[in-house]
């Protein structure tokens, strides 16, 4: 699905401070690419760089860390609204991104920007595309259109085709420490009216492998408590008090990367 997209008025994640000074640095020395590959485990926020990037890059006023946040542009992005933003991603989470998603975005890079200066396609993920996809969006690496910029969003290092990679530039994100992902949790739990205790959060964060949007993904589902009760039958089979089907039957219908990681 290729979509406009949307951007809040959130700062730069505390964990990608030195990634963003990098990208503003690159993007000021005009040594940006046409392609950035943001590589890193899913859950940490990568999505919310590229937007960021996105709308400094659209912004008409920018500050010297970023968008303005008022200008018409930025107004448009935050709005979801903006004629020269787009977002490619599957119509379902765990779905692929099929070929017409991706030939839509190719189309798009090909237009001229409807409010002058850059277009920006952010992709979300890499890892979703079909093969056929894939090859309609190698197309559009090796002939990117005059000011088009595309941030592609990469979870699993094993499952890209070196031919993307070696038509990117790559910025490596990092997982946040305890400390940071605990503190931003608090924060942005308190920003809408809801609190945990410190043990509390540093437990959701475990459950979510240390990854904080992930975190706050299970925080608002129903797997939270299912997956308390995995880890619990884990360590039971372990022990030999639970028999594997057993535990089996309460996995059944989590995410098969959940379980993996518990293994």
């Amino acid at each position: 699905m290729a979509r406009h997209g949307e951007l809040g008025r959130a700062p730069i994640l505390p964990w990608q401070e030195t990634q963003w000074r990098w990208f503003l640095r690159v993007l000021d020395a005009g040594r940006l690419a046409h392609a950035l590959l943001l590589s890193g485990p899913e859950g940490t926020g990568k999505q919310t760089f590229a937007r960021l990037a996105a709308a400094r890059l659209l912004c008409r006023a920018p500050a010297p860390n970023g968008a303005c946040g008022d200008c018409k542009s930025c107004l448009l992005v935050e709005a979801g609204a903006h004629p020269d933003l787009v977002l490619a991603s599957p119509e379902e989470a765990g779905k692929a991104i099929s070929v017409d998603t991706v030939r839509a975005t190719t189309a798009f890079a090909g237009k001229k920007a409807m409010l002058g200066g850059w277009r920006v396609i952010v992709i979300n993920s890499v890892d979703a595309l079909t093969i056929n996809a894939t090859n309609a969006l190698l197309k559009t690496l090796e002939e990117p259109g005059e000011d088009t910029a595309i941030f592609l969003l990469h979870h699993d290092r094993g499952r890209l085709l070196a031919t993307i990679r070696s038509r990117c530039q790559q910025l490596a994100m990092p997982m946040p420490s305890t400390t940071q992902a605990v503190d931003w949790l608090h924060t942005h739990l308190a920003a809408v009216g809801k609190s945990l205790e410190h043990d509390e959060l540093e437990r959701l964060l475990a459950l979510a492998g240390g990854r904080p949007q992930r975190a706050l993904r299970l925080l608002e589902s129903e797997q939270l408590a299912q997956l308390g009760k995995i880890e619990q039958a884990l360590t039971a089979i372990a022990r030999g008090e639970l028999s594997p089907l057993a535990g089996a039957d309460l996995a059944k219908n989590l995410p098969l990367y959940d379980i993996v990681e518990r293994l």
